[in-house]
């Protein structure tokens, strides 16, 4: 080995060299080692690198397969009712799910309800047959039906679903057995037989409470409201007496229900509450015979109903801050059921004179709260709810106390207020409220008042004022609520109620012209009234639809409001000027008449419109010259309809003396020279003022009058008109081929 110090040779195993003492093998051997260990150390990092590489190859996709998992079983965070929902768990349940289901479950709602109508075969059966006594019958129900709440009570740990059927099933024994026992064979006094069914009412909320089972509940106050029906249904020796201790006993059972509702505070139970105890009292009313029970103590069962439906809506709502579209649904349930109940009980008596003050005071009363709710605290929360179905009472109230007309109207200022509160709030319950309550006046002012034709004045009549009051209100919610930032479908019913606005307006205007000038039986003959009306018509829309217009004229965006109003006066237009043809002309002087004034009179208003559609936004330029068009197009079809109908008269009037038998081959004839001259004039004219349209109407009527001449005229006319009418053409047509000769020049530069 060699020193690379001095390059001398040393022995193989020396650290040092011998001559310069540099430690030769130490460095190299050491270089070495150090170049072998850090190649080992590099393996050992590659390999650990590797195998860090693969592990999180693993932990992504074990990952990834989790969070897939976690996302397809994650629950929706909704608050949903604690139900079996075992027979849902595929869209393809099994022969066993479907069997566990219908065992587990409805064989026992199956079984409890079988029960219940056994018991009320036996009670009919037992007498009928007179098998035991009264008493005994009562005691056994009594007995049987404590012994299923017993049992499903004591069950309750071990068989929740079970002893919830049991329960159930016991109150509704108890239920028929006290009230067949009161009601049926009158062994009990029926205010006894009322105070225990309020107590099994008050068992059932009580067992719901314990057992933590709203079922229990809502099986207990449907048992408590129907075993009046089920009872009555079944035992045909129901008296008046009972029938009154029916009536008595509903307004416990609606105390019952609203203790049901302060355990389980669910807006639903509230509104059953509503239902339940309505339809229970209308179904009791109209069992009673007439003049069984006074009509007062019908209305005081009926008040103290209400009033516990109401105080519990008021719990309800101020134990639970959050608005909901159903506490307003279930106040207006409570207090529309009321009112149309009192009505119905009071309908034929000597009270129906206030009925309808009465319903209006209680309208005035729910208002309060929302006026005294703003002045204390400026702002807003349940008492909205009150205003609602103030409005509400008003509305029923209203059509009692006040003829047709003035209801249409007062509920046109409902609308009003109640837009103005919407918006105000920016209340959407209320909005939908005037949505209704605006379609249903349409019907009846279309329906009702419309066709109101007494002997009124014109425009100052019950009438006009009902269905302009439609227009107003309408146009009002409109105004205030496209302010507002509404959804899609409320943005489309708001557009909806401008458009009907505008033509209620419209009509209204119109249905007064109409009634107006024959009102004026004295001032104007039959032959000049439609005419006039047609004018004044043409007027009014011509006047509405240039507002329109003008309105929009700046918007790029009110395409449809624009087209609307392009549609309401050409739609009137043609209508218009198809009618003047048929119009009855007996009496007409050619030319200066009437009809001839109608066509003018459109031609001025084409023409006005014309003008607008022509200052409308530049960005609109293809709509604007697509209208435009159109307006064009009548314009210059009306001067050939004056002259053809005024010819047509002219030729038949006695100023000519013309033969009957020559009157269509002049008429032919008289045509095809007009059209002919009037097309030429349209040329010329169009030269001049740089009209296509004119230029091609007049090109049309040419051509027309050729295809008659050609077709018709040569073999349909007499000899002598024939010729007349050739010649006539000729010259026409030759004069028509001089102006184009004549600016044939000016022609190319047009068409270049």
């Amino acid at each position: 080995m060699k020193c690379q110090n001095c390059n001398n040779t040393i022995p193989e195993d020396s650290k040092f060299c011998t001559l310069c003492g540099t430690p030769v093998s130490d460095s190299i051997s050491n270089t070495d080692d150090d170049i072998n260990k850090l190649k080992i150390e590099l393996d050992k990092l590659k390999n650990e690198i590797r195998n860090i590489s693969r592990t999180d190859n693993t932990i992504i996709k074990t990952s990834t397969t989790l969070s897939k998992k976690s996302i397809s079983i994650k629950k929706p965070d909704i608050k949903i009712p604690n139900i079996n929902t075992s027979f849902f768990s595929g869209f393809h349940p099994t022969k066993n799910e479907i069997e566990l289901v219908f065992g587990q479950n409805w064989l026992a709602r199956i079984g409890s309800l079988a029960i219940l109508f056994g018991m009320s075969f036996f009670i009919q059966a037992a007498i009928d047959s007179n098998w035991i006594s009264n008493t005994f019958i009562t005691a056994l129900g009594i007995i049987s039906g404590l012994l299923f709440t017993s049992v499903g009570y004591y069950l309750n740990n071990r068989f929740n679903f079970y002893s919830k059927i049991l329960s159930g099933t016991g109150l509704g024994i108890l239920y028929i057995s006290i009230f067949g026992a009161y009601s049926g064979f009158e062994i009990i006094n029926p205010y006894i037989g009322t105070i225990m069914i309020f107590i099994v009412s008050i068992l059932g909320t009580f067992l719901s409470y314990k057992q933590k089972s709203i079922s229990i509940g809502i099986l207990s106050l449907l048992g408590a409201y129907s075993v009046p029906i089920i009872t009555g249904f079944y035992i045909d020796t129901l008296e008046i007496n009972s029938l009154a201790a029916t009536g008595i006993y509903l307004p416990f059972v609606t105390i019952s229900h609203s203790l049901f509702l302060i355990y389980f505070k669910n807006i639903y139970n509230l509104i059953s509450l509503n239902f339940a105890g309505w339809v229970s009292f209308l179904i009791w009313v109209g069992g009673l015979q007439d003049n069984s029970i006074s009509i007062e103590t019908q209305f005081v069962i009926c008040f103290f109903i209400f009033l516990i439906m109401i105080s519990s809506w008021i719990w309800f709502v101020r134990n639970n801050q959050k608005s909901n579209s159903f506490q307003s649904f279930s106040l207006s349930l409570t207090t529309v059921g009321f009112i149309l109940l009192s009505f119905l009980v009071l309908w034929d008596s000597d009270y129906k004179n206030i009925l309808g003050i009465s319903g209006l005071s209680l309208g005035i009363l729910y208002l309060l709260p929302l006026i005294y709710g703003w002045l204390k605290t400026k702002q807003l929360n349940y008492e909205i709810y009150f205003a609602i179905t103030s409005f509400i009472i008003f509305f029923i109230s209203i059509p009692i106390q006040f003829s047709s007309s003035i209801t249409t109207v007062f509920w046109s200022i409902q609308i009003i207020m109640i837009s103005y509160l919407s918006y105000k709030f920016d209340i959407s319950i209320g909005r939908k409220f005037s949505y209704l309550i605006f379609v249903l006046i349409i019907f009846k002012g279309f329906l009702w008042d419309l066709y109101n034709t007494n002997d009124m004045a014109p425009f100052i009549n019950s009438r006009f004022l009902s269905l302009a009051f439609v227009f107003i209100s309408g146009y009002t919610t409109y105004f205030l609520y496209k302010k507002l930032t509404l959804t899609n479908y409320e943005t489309t019913i708001n557009s909806s109620i401008y458009y009907l606005s505008i033509l209620i307006l419209l009509l209204v205007i119109n249905s007064e012209i109409y009634f107006a000038i024959n009102y004026f039986t004295n001032i104007f003959s039959s032959a000049y009234k439609t005419p006039l009306i047609f004018i004044l018509w043409i007027l009014s829309s011509t006047v509405i639809s240039n507002a329109i217009l003008t309105i929009n004229k700046g918007d790029v965006e009110n395409k449809i409001r624009r087209y609307f109003g392009y549609s309401i006066f050409i739609i009137f237009s043609i209508l218009t000027l198809l009618s003047s043809i048929f119009m009855n002309s007996e009496k007409f002087i050619p030319f200066i008449n009437i009809r001839t004034l109608l066509l003018i009179f459109i031609l001025c208003s084409i023409f006005f419109t014309y003008k607008t559609i022509s200052n409308l936004n530049i960005y609109l330029k293809k709509e604007r010259n697509t209208i435009k068009l159109i307006l064009e197009f009548l314009m210059l079809l009306i001067p050939f309809m004056i002259l053809s109908i005024e010819s047509y008269l002219l030729i038949r009037h006695g100023i000519l003396s013309v033969d009957t038998n020559y009157y269509n081959p002049i008429t032919s004839a008289t045509w095809g020279v007009l059209w002919a001259g009037i097309g030429t004039i349209y040329i010329y004219v169009s030269m001049k003022l740089l009209l296509k349209s004119m230029r091609y109407a007049g090109l049309a009527a040419i051509s027309i009058s050729i295809i008659k001449l050609f077709i018709f005229d040569l073999f349909l006319l007499p000899t002598t008109i024939r010729i007349v009418a050739f010649i006539l053409l000729g010259f026409v047509l030759l004069i028509a081929g001089l102006n184009y000769q004549k600016n044939i020049q000016f022609m190319k530069k047009i068409f270049n």
